[in-house]
């Protein structure tokens, strides 16, 4: 009985602002044994995340984003579950809820809003997994397309977390930036973001981290464009989490962030659903790094919410 429990795959959608991922996984002897992930474009701040709305072409895009991967899913036998966790535009939006319930009953899994506080918790459980070997002081950085989630581990263990609403989805209808993008407006999205991130910056000065850990879409991509890779998460080899160098990672923000759209859209590794996005997310990276100490190690997560969301999911399935 318990061989065959241990065989049943579960999965876990993460129903993010930009993006719904999603990921399959069973118990294996060492822990979790990943299948496979597949991602689709969501884009639920289109037409308005500002006003506190979801548009309607947002409500068409999350379905279509759902039926995708369920059509994904279908080569996947003995699913034991299937969870999905709905984040940021869900939480703020005022008809989030009416979103979540007609998507919910169309297609018949649980989805559970969840808070920055919650969201931050299974971050910080995903890039464990992924770099289980940190010093004393860390401070992991997840950026979304509605929120961005801080958390500080000491020893491993989160000693502070603040989830900030500026997903880059927000900060894209918030500046409109043009292409390329202005030092304009890149120097007002900067004092915006310095003023909002002041609970951080007094958190950084308190615990001086060493060690910055980036995970999620832009980080994922930065990762790709430095150092190209084919891997899969179910392939053998992958690997999970790589060291940033600083002053490479800095000159490719000032490239990106000098660069056209159609430019972009050409470099390897850059997919469509994140090239309207990555300028602002350099833009963003670069002003957190210029909070930090200056040696501070840096390394990149690809790990995050829904794997730390499948190992929780595991760890139940174990009782």
């Amino acid at each position: 009985m318990r061989r065959d429990r241990d065989k049943m795959k579960y999965a876990v959608i993460d129903m993010g602002t930009n993006v719904f991922a999603a990921l399959v996984a069973e118990q294996g002897a060492s822990g979790c044994c990943w299948k496979g992930e597949y991602k689709v474009a969501a884009r639920l701040g289109d037409g308005g995340l500002v006003h506190g709305q979801l548009s309607e072409p947002a409500f068409v895009s999350a379905h279509t984003a759902l039926e995708k991967i369920f059509e994904w899913l279908q080569s996947y036998e003995d699913l034991a579950s299937v969870r999905a966790y709905a984040t940021s535009a869900f939480r703020e939006a005022a008809n989030g809820p009416q979103l979540q319930q007609i998507l919910r009953q169309h297609f018949s899994i649980p989805i559970e809003i969840i808070s920055g506080d919650r969201e931050a918790e299974l971050i910080a459980k995903g890039i464990l997994a992924a770099v289980p070997e940190l010093p004393s002081s860390a401070l992991l950085m997840d950026i979304g397309g509605g929120s961005c989630e801080f958390i500080l581990l000491r020893h491993k263990k989160i000693a502070w977390k603040c989830s900030f609403p500026l997903g880059m989805a927000r900060i894209l209808e918030r500046f409109q930036p043009s292409d390329p993008i202005q030092p304009a407006t890149i120097a007002a999205m900067r004092a915006y973001c310095r003023e909002v991130l002041q609970p951080l910056q007094r958190i950084i000065d308190q615990e001086q981290p060493q060690c910055l850990v980036g995970s999620s879409g832009s980080f994922e991509t930065f990762r790709d464009l430095l150092y190209p890779t084919h891997q899969r998460i179910s392939d053998p080899e992958f690997v999970p989490s790589v060291t940033l160098d600083r002053p490479t990672l800095e000159k490719m923000f000032q490239d990106l962030i000098r660069s056209k759209r159609e430019e972009r859209m050409q470099l390897r590794c850059m997919t469509p659903v994140r090239v309207d996005f990555i300028v602002l997310a350099a833009v963003f990276t670069q002003l957190v790094l210029d909070l930090l100490p200056a040696g501070i190690q840096i390394k990149q997560s690809s790990f995050s919410l829904k794997e730390g969301a499948m190992v929780s999911l595991l760890e139940e399935a174990m009782y």
